[in-house]
């Protein structure tokens, strides 16, 4: 069997040989073999170049669960995360471990974009037409500002207008399809991880793969709306926008059961999916001026655009 050279090939090894190394599936177990390991590497003068270090495994977990902080380590905040179960929270670590070493690099790929395009705007959607004022345009779903539909046809309508802006928003002119990130949030709160209404469980996005981003505290960017505790970690799905190949999420955003949105990095824009229509962030104002004025029979005739 090769020897490992590293800490995450040790923990490799492991996973595979359970009884050899911890005796059973036990987080505390690992635990301590994994500072035993570190120890030692500590005083034979060796500082390994992992890729993404280990010390970031705290933050990352504490933004996974919406704490603040790291402080308790993650042990800790994966055991309460599991009840306090040892098998649980093993095959919990594991899990996040295995996610930790493959987003990292997405993960910092996609907020490098979305602060070049859209600067410190919060990865929520509701918050865009306030933050990007003249960027911004919105497209009701209904004639006549009717948020919700009622009938086979309004239903048809609200497709029909959802699948033109979405495609001509992202499409390219030698193709329907195009290369766009689906964004959807784990919402919950601070001081109790067990509470928590992940979007991308409905089942109109389970089949995406999800790689987590930054936790947003609600409550203190936005505390006119929110408590303190309440938080939502963002988190993002590669995927290739095809006319109608969305329905399904686009009733459901149109239910208010989840709210994500559509962003494309080459394009710079945005679509946000809401109750009652889209919120769409431009490229730049001129290009939303023109927007509106390819949609202007489906805007609202009031100046506020709502």
């Amino acid at each position: 069997m090769k020897t490992p050279e590293n800490l995450y090939e040790y923990i490799d090894l492991m996973r595979l040989r359970i009884g050899m190394y911890l005796g059973k599936e036990s987080i505390s177990a690992l635990d301590h073999h994994i500072n035993g390991y570190r120890a030692a590497c500590a005083m034979k003068g060796i500082a390994e170049q992992l890729s993404p270090p280990f010390e970031d495994f705290h933050d990352f977990v504490a933004r996974k669960y919406g704490f603040p902080y790291s402080s308790r380590g993650w042990t800790t905040m994966i055991l309460n995360k599991c009840k306090r179960s040892e098998q649980r929270a093993y095959h919990e670590f594991l899990r996040l471990f295995d996610l930790f070493r493959s987003m990292n690099d997405d993960a910092n790929d996609f907020m490098n974009n979305w602060k070049h395009h859209f600067g410190s705007v919060p990865l929520v959607s509701f918050c865009f037409r306030t933050q990007l004022p003249r960027r911004w345009m919105r497209v009701h779903s209904l004639p006549e500002a009717q948020r919700n539909p009622r009938t086979p046809d309004e239903w048809e309508t609200l497709l029909f207008r959802h699948n033109t802006v979405l495609s001509a928003l992202f499409s390219h002119e030698e193709s329907s399809e195009a290369s766009v990130y689906l964004v959807c949030g784990e919402y919950g709160y601070t001081n109790d991880i067990t509470d928590r209404e992940d979007e991308a469980q409905h089942e109109s996005l389970k089949s995406y793969e999800f790689t987590p981003l930054e936790t947003v505290l609600l409550g203190k960017e936005f505390p006119q709306y929110f408590s303190e505790e309440q938080m939502m970690m963002a988190k993002f799905s590669k995927v290739v926008w095809k006319p109608h190949e969305f329905d399904v999420l686009l009733q459901a955003a149109a239910r208010e059961e989840i709210r994500p949105f559509f962003v494309s990095f080459e394009k710079a824009r945005i679509c946000g999916l809401y109750e009652g229509g889209m919120d769409c962030i431009l490229a730049t104002e001129l290009e939303a001026t023109e927007y509106k004025q390819q949609f202007s029979s489906w805007l609202s005739p009031f100046s506020s655009g709502l």
